[in-house]
């Protein structure tokens, strides 16, 4: 009898241990997916984050080429009012997405006073002295250097 138990103890250990082996196998399979599936996501994200704070930048430039060029040009349309407004648009938009992807805050005083640089008194501008004209145009490279370092890149 008592050998009859050993023998069903042992077999029974030999299941447990079969059990937990697989059990334990499942768990690290599982385990490895869920790790993998979110470091992917954090890869994407970054990569979402990095793609756009390049547009950012791109958009930043080409629109304080546009201001410059409306603010020290004397012959300007209002075609070039409207491309200016434009990538002025197009800076705001990325820069909420970014606020929005990225969880940095959103610069929103430095975009007011980039706006206002760029388009205030735009249909003044020809009446401008070139001094006033100057200034401007520091204003406006100044403001957008900050706006372009004010995004990080993720590490």
């Amino acid at each position: 009898m008592i050998e009859l138990f050993h023998q069903v103890t042992s077999k029974m250990h030999w299941l447990i241990d079969r059990e937990l082996h697989w059990l334990i196998s499942w768990v690290l399979i599982l385990g490895g997916w869920v790790i993998s599936i979110c470091t992917s996501k954090q890869q994407h994200k970054k990569s979402q984050i990095c793609t756009l704070i390049s547009e950012f930048q791109q958009q930043v430039m080409l629109t304080e080429e546009k201001g410059l060029n409306f603010w020290l040009n004397s012959d300007v349309s209002s075609l070039d009012e409207t491309h200016l407004c434009m990538h002025l648009d197009r800076v705001v938009r990325i820069t909420k997405d970014l606020h929005k992807l990225s969880k940095q805050p959103y610069p929103d005083r430095l975009i007011g006073k980039y706006r206002k640089k760029l388009t205030l008194s735009m249909e003044d501008h020809s009446k401008f002295h070139d001094q006033a004209k100057q200034e401007r145009r520091k204003s406006i490279t100044s403001l957008s250097l900050k706006l372009q370092n004010h995004f990080n890149r993720p590490l």
